[in-house]
């Protein structure tokens, strides 16, 4: 019979491991959790809870690297990965059971539902989130770059985009949480991304654009205006993320900038108005009919 070790790895969880640790006891033949110096109870809750706890003292700011130490740690023939703030359902579970005696393929993608501002966002490109979490032993590992996706090796499947087989992620319980994670990750991003041979000027035009193409991605693209008040919110706050990045790189370059140039900044502002026109229109075309339907057609392709 073939075996399960689930990996978590954990910094000051004691407020979630319980439940993670909870959801996966039944299918589980080890867990792993890996505490990256914790001071909190973390490690003593998952100790009483019966996972083996392994120590992980490097610094790195974001939990990749200890990824793949966890990893090196389990023994079974299949390894699903868990966050902290995660849990697993009984149908979920259930499947689980089932891929790994099967075993049909050597990766499987599990949609994630994403629970932020207390409210499970289901557009604005939260959903179906899908994340390579179960695998058999050696066939994923992590770059070690910050929100990097891992690479997987072998056959994969996604499995069907519906709530009965998501992972819940309690993700942010509330702003204050965003915006520190915001604040850490836009600079090791940052940090990342900077290369002092390829600095290059920037304009107040690129500026902007970085921040308008995030958010209309998010609110029309990824349709964060079915989220009513948390897609524009989140909309907005993805937008920041990638406008901060951005001013990190570039105050990491000493601030090299284009020469003033107002019409840079205007040419980029009528752009987005074209593009703003032409998200609203489209907005009208899919919920309008008859003669208003061709109406917003029109506007949509003119931008107007």
């Amino acid at each position: 019979m073939l075996t399960l070790s689930v990996v978590i790895n954990t910094k000051n969880e004691a407020k979630n491991i319980k439940r993670a640790l909870s959801s996966v006891g039944k299918i589980a033949d080890e867990i792993i959790v890996v505490d990256m110096m914790s001071d909190d109870d973390t490690r003593g809750i998952a100790e009483e809870m019966g996972a083996k706890v392994f120590d992980y003292k490097k610094e790195h700011g974001f939990a990749d690297p200890a990824r793949n130490f966890a990893l090196t740690k389990a023994t079974s023939d299949w390894i699903l990965i868990l966050d902290a703030d995660e849990e697993i359902g009984k149908k979920l579970a259930e499947n689980i059971t089932k891929l790994i005696e099967v075993e049909e393929f050597d990766a499987y993608y599990l949609p994630r539902k994403n629970i932020i501002f207390d409210k499970w966002i289901e557009n604005t490109g939260w959903w179906p989130d899908y994340q390579p979490r179960l695998f058999k032993k050696g066939h994923l590992e992590w770059p070690g770059k910050v929100h990097a996706q891992p690479i997987v090796k072998g056959s994969t499947k996604h499995l069907p985009p519906k709530e009965e087989y998501a992972i819940t992620h309690y993700n942010y319980a509330d702003l204050e949480q965003y915006l520190d994670k915001l604040n850490r990750y836009t600079t090791l991003t940052a940090k990342g991304s900077f290369d002092e041979k390829m600095v290059a000027p920037i304009s107040a035009g690129q500026v902007f654009e970085k921040f308008s193409g995030e958010f209309l991605s998010r609110f029309f693209a990824h349709e964060g205006i079915k989220d009513g008040v948390h897609g524009m919110s989140l909309s907005l706050l993805q937008s920041m993320y990638e406008l901060v990045t951005l001013l990190k790189i570039w105050e990491l370059g000493d601030y090299p900038s284009l020469s003033a140039d107002q019409n840079s900044g205007i040419s980029h502002l009528r752009k987005f108005q074209k593009d703003l026109n032409y998200w609203i229109a489209d907005h009208g075309v899919k919920n309008s009919w008859g003669v208003k339907k061709i109406y917003w057609q029109v506007r949509r392709k003119i931008k107007l």
